[in-house]
């Protein structure tokens, strides 16, 4: 993918990987980026399209922030 602007191949990098999180009976889609900043940014964008079509995790990732206020025994914690 070629460009011009970061935040529009960003743009259109989410897009693809949700195109691809539609189409059941694959492997899972994966973004990659060089630098951490461009990750981190991948990664907002993406859990804000998961979160706006309903779909809500629960799984975390190494760098998400967890704070704790009771036990989640549904967790397993």
């Amino acid at each position: 993918m070629v460009g011009h602007r970061a935040h529009a191949l960003r743009r259109q990098m989410v897009a693809d990987w949700w195109a691809a999180m539609q189409r059941h009976g694959e492997q899972p889609p994966v973004m990659l980026a060089a630098r951490r900043a461009d990750v981190a940014a991948l990664n907002r964008s993406a859990r804000e399209l998961l979160a706006a079509s309903g779909v809500r995790g629960e799984e975390f990732a190494v760098g998400d922030r967890v704070i704790a206020l009771r036990n989640a025994w549904r967790l397993g914690c």
